[in-house]
């Protein structure tokens, strides 16, 4: 009986180990992500007349600039008022010759640092086995401007590579 009590002490002093060490990094992640804003797409297309295959990045503080440049650029799904809560940034993935292209945020990887916002997004192409379009698309995001203290603005992708750069 003394080594059935033993094995139970050990998994319970186990288990109360793993429920603190949980504990413990829940409220870690916490403390460390004061500085990686949410950040949230708002809008999307799949084709923003990007000029080139060059990502692009751009910041708009409020509705009548945002919809100069939707003007500009002829893209009807885009509604100038989602900058109005703060403005917003487009982020413009450059021409691609198939549809199936797409940016979706990489949740938890942006962050705020010395005065840059490092908005962190997946560059991602069509399935390989896909069935897609062979046409010229340009496809775009919209991504509300988080609050938080930064100037610049610096688009990565999943391998972390610079795609775009833009000022606030």
């Amino acid at each position: 009986m003394t080594r059935f009590a033993s094995r139970s002490g050990v998994l319970s002093l186990a288990a109360f180990a793993a429920a603190a060490l949980a504990v413990g990094c829940a409220g870690f992640g916490q403390d460390e992500r004061s500085d990686r804003p949410d950040v949230d797409i708002l809008q999307r297309s799949a084709y923003c007349h990007t000029p080139g295959e060059e990502a692009a990045a751009h910041y708009f503080p409020d509705p009548p600039s945002f919809r100069r440049w939707i003007d500009s650029r002829e893209i009807s799904e885009f509604r100038a008022g989602a900058a109005s809560l703060g403005g917003v940034i487009v982020v413009e993935m450059g021409e691609r010759p198939t549809a199936g292209y797409r940016l979706e945020v990489r949740e938890g990887m942006s962050r705020i640092e010395e005065g840059t916002l490092i908005l962190a997004l997946d560059w991602l192409p069509p399935a390989p086995d896909a069935m897609v379009a062979q046409v010229v698309t340009a496809p775009c995001i919209v991504v509300g401007a988080p609050d938080g203290d930064y100037g610049r603005i610096e688009v990565r992708d999943n391998t972390l590579d610079l795609r775009a750069i833009t000022e606030r």
